[in-house]
């Protein structure tokens, strides 16, 4: 079991609705769990964490990203709710400085992102405010993108918020380029929350991106947490080539 899921299920976001738990909501309508009520889970698996797995298993996950997104030197990429920062940070030693790393998050945490890549000190790391339909991003803007265990938050599973979403993620990426998201099974220990693979197919194909690989179980994946990895592709187009 690693730190960096053990501090993910402390932070866990649950919607408001559905849980009428002690609790901080914030401006999202989202729930985050107190500590107590995930303390006995919490401190049974602290005794197996294993550090040393952890840093392995992030490295691995960086490798992925580069090698699914097709990343090189000097490539533009965005990371769509970069959280507190760390895959940005890593992803921009990948791209070099000749390179860009857009990380983009929502207003109630984009100062503390910033705060954290302003300290990394990388000349490649830019910040952007992310929209809750949108990632706040110009068309055709990055050659490629990814989003960990953020796509099944979009509208909370709206279909028609998600949608939007989709077609903007499709627009902010050129043509050529390539989409990478990270995701988990919903299972019940995880009150449903997460995305079955053959929905992102799916909802990602209806709005032109063309499937290209998986790779499951994902790095980060445990015995509770299904993880994998799909990536996808903005084709050329004729119309495309035009613009």
């Amino acid at each position: 079991m690693s730190i960096r899921f053990l501090r993910t299920l402390l932070v866990l976001e649950l919607p408001c609705r559905r849980l009428q738990l002690p609790g901080r909501c914030g401006t999202s309508g989202n729930f985050r769990p107190t500590p107590p009520l995930l303390a006995t889970f919490v401190i049974s698996m602290l005794a197996s964490t294993n550090v040393a797995s952890a840093n392995d298993s992030f490295a691995r996950e960086i490798q992925l990203i580069g090698e699914l997104l097709n990343l090189t030197s000097g490539d533009r990429v965005a990371d769509l709710g970069a959280g507190r920062g760390e895959y940005a940070i890593a992803v921009a030693d990948v791209v070099g400085e000749s390179g860009v790393v857009v990380a983009t998050e929502l207003p109630d945490d984009l100062a503390e992102l910033r705060d954290r890549l302003r300290d990394a000190d990388l000349p490649q790391l830019r910040t952007a405010q992310a929209e809750y339909s949108s990632t706040g991003l110009a068309q055709a803007s990055v050659d490629a993108a990814y989003l960990r265990y953020v796509f099944h938050h979009v509208g909370h599973g709206s279909g028609s918020e998600r949608k939007a979403f989709a077609e903007d993620l499709f627009a902010t990426i050129r043509p050529g380029g390539r989409l990478l998201l990270i995701e988990f099974t919903p299972t019940f220990l995880l009150l449903g929350n997460g995305v079955e693979p053959e929905t992102l197919v799916e909802e990602l194909s209806a709005v032109g991106f063309l499937p290209l690989d998986t790779v499951s179980p994902w790095p980060s994946s445990n015995i509770i947490l299904d993880a994998y990895g799909m990536s996808f592709e903005r084709p050329i187009t004729p119309e495309s080539d035009t613009h």
